[in-house]
């Protein structure tokens, strides 16, 4: 639902060579522009060609169009920032009246994507598996619309959070409403 996560990459320090890796292209939250001011190259990826176009505008931006699953395979830059937020989560409960995500759900369709809870999870899944590996010791993976439950996690980080603590030596830096943010520590 849009998060200030993104701006935790601002108190970070990058070396020479690192990016900042953004999944799913600001959608005026502000996430984007933000990042892209903060030094290192930011790469984008969006499966949205009208966002790419338009984050390719702002200096600093490297915008790649496609599925991040498809996209990232053998990912070469070292990742000091990632930023997941890309397949989105409908949402269900009371809050949100019958036909909320209508529109939403047209525009996956139509790319031939599956809308649903399961397929966003399975998106950041991927998306958590083919970055490991780049994120640099000390580095950050923040998920957006992300959630501890008792027994577990939820959201779009659903399976990839637990994957990276139990795979890929990170640890939980923080979790703030549907803000889940890890820490390589190895």
């Amino acid at each position: 639902m849009g998060s200030w996560g993104y701006t935790l990459a601002a108190g970070l320090e990058y070396q020479p060579g690192e990016v900042i890796l953004e999944v799913g292209a600001d959608r005026d939250e502000g996430s984007t522009p933000f990042l892209a001011k903060i030094g290192p190259p930011v790469v984008v990826v969006d499966v949205d060609p009208w966002a790419c176009m338009r984050v390719r505008g702002l200096g600093n931006v490297v915008a790649l169009h496609g599925l991040a699953e498809q996209v990232l395979v053998g990912f070469p830059n070292p990742i000091r920032f990632a930023w997941l937020d890309g397949h989105d989560w409908p949402y269900d409960g009371p809050e949100y009246p019958p036909g909320c995500w209508d529109e939403q759900e047209r525009q996956y369709r139509e790319r031939g994507q599956e809308y649903s809870q399961a397929a966003s999870q399975a998106s950041h899944l991927r998306i958590a598996e083919l970055i490991a590996g780049s994120v640099v010791r000390g580095g950050i993976v923040a998920f957006d619309d992300t959630w501890q439950t008792g027994d577990g996690w939820d959201g779009k980080g659903g399976t990839a959070v637990p994957h990276l603590l139990e795979r890929d030596r990170f640890e939980v830096e923080s979790v703030a409403g549907q803000l889940v943010v890890l820490r390589r520590v190895t």
